[in-house]
């Protein structure tokens, strides 16, 4: 998953003794939003709406390796059964709250239908975060 601007920012705040405005609370509870507007840098996609859908928390391990360093979910993450439609996603992101809250980065993927009863589910190490 990519950075967007607003989490780059605050990540060299942070790192200057800066006061930010992502990471005034510390830890936060990460949650996993799906996009049926793929997100960017410097814009937040369109997340979906309806049809039961909500972000849902996701828990990580411990950071792994050097060089790079990465994370990845610990436990799965299962969204709920699209109901009374369908939608199609093109992404995903983590934000830092459960609604509102900052995109703090994002990852587009293929095009992932989901019909009237079907799930979004990561299964445990399928959601990574990798630093250099």
């Amino acid at each position: 998953m990519s950075k967007t601007d607003a989490a780059e920012a605050d990540i060299l705040k942070l790192f200057t003794g800066q006061a930010t405005s992502i990471f005034t609370t510390t830890p936060i509870t990460p949650y996993i939003g799906l996009h049926t507007t793929a997100a960017s840098e410097s814009s937040s996609g369109t997340e979906a709406t309806g049809n039961a859908y909500a972000r849902q928390s996701a828990t990580f391990g411990a950071p792994t390796g050097t060089a790079p360093t990465s994370v990845a979910n610990s436990g799965a993450v299962v969204f709920p059964a699209a109901t009374p439609a369908g939608y199609t996603l093109l992404g995903a992101g983590l934000f830092t709250a459960v609604s509102a809250g900052t995109l703090l980065r994002w990852q587009a993927f293929s095009s992932l239908a989901l019909g009237i009863g079907d799930q979004a589910n990561f299964a445990i190490g399928a959601i990574t975060f990798t630093e250099d």
